[in-house]
């Protein structure tokens, strides 16, 4: 019993000074510097890298840099996609003026209006200081859209108010999206509007909710 107790010791101990070489049916990971990258075990010392399913990785050697290797997954070295993306391609309604339409959505863009997924409308974010203004300001869309017979879609939150013009018939940007996009700048700086960190926001009640634990 004491004899087999110290073979089992003895083999614990090879295993951990010699790390990633089979002792008895027991593989133990190891992470070693090599110039090619091997799947398969040794039992012997090889110049191969043994990549253990268990690690999921190995180091290349002969880079000033170590670069990580993932087992059976393949790795790419090339750049994500850039963090500034580039606006879609504008698509106008059929029978507008083109030239005029882009002259508008150009001095649009200049001051915070994005193309739209699709590139045939045109969005913003208006920020307030009360719930009270955001509606007001709805409001004062919403009368000038009735003049218009042209609406948007509008999304209105405790501080802000989401705007996004598109023209359905024919589909595309049109000179009406812009004018109104127009009005929209006008209105909110009439409503007194705020940058983005100034808006109200939603916050916690200061009494205690019921049902919430006590401090």
């Amino acid at each position: 019993m004491e004899a087999a107790r110290g073979a089992l010791q003895r083999r614990v101990r090879a295993c951990i000074s010699r790390p990633g070489i089979l002792s008895g049916r027991v593989i133990y990971p190891s992470l070693l510097l090599s110039s090619s990258l091997s799947s398969s075990f040794s039992t012997r010392r090889s110049p191969r890298t043994t990549v253990s399913p268990l690690l999921g990785s190995a180091l290349r050697e002969g880079r000033q840099l170590l670069t990580p290797v993932m087992a059976d997954v393949g790795y790419s070295t090339a750049a994500g996609p850039s963090e500034e993306q580039e606006q879609p391609q504008v698509r106008i309604s059929p029978g507008e003026d083109a030239e005029q339409v882009q002259q508008g959505l150009k001095a649009l863009l200049e001051k915070g209006w994005v193309l739209d997924g699709e590139g045939m409308g045109i969005q913003k974010t208006f920020y307030f200081r009360t719930y009270f203004k955001s509606v007001s300001f709805m409001n004062v869309i919403a009368s000038q859209s009735a003049i218009q017979k042209h609406h948007s879609t509008m999304t209105v939150r405790i501080g802000s108010v989401d705007v996004h013009w598109t023209t359905h018939n024919p589909r595309g940007l049109s000179s009406k999206d812009i004018a109104m996009a127009q009005h929209c700048d006008e209105g909110a700086q009439l409503m007194g509007a705020v940058a983005e960190a100034q808006g109200k926001k939603c916050s916690m009640p200061s009494v205690p909710l019921m049902g919430s634990p006590s401090r």
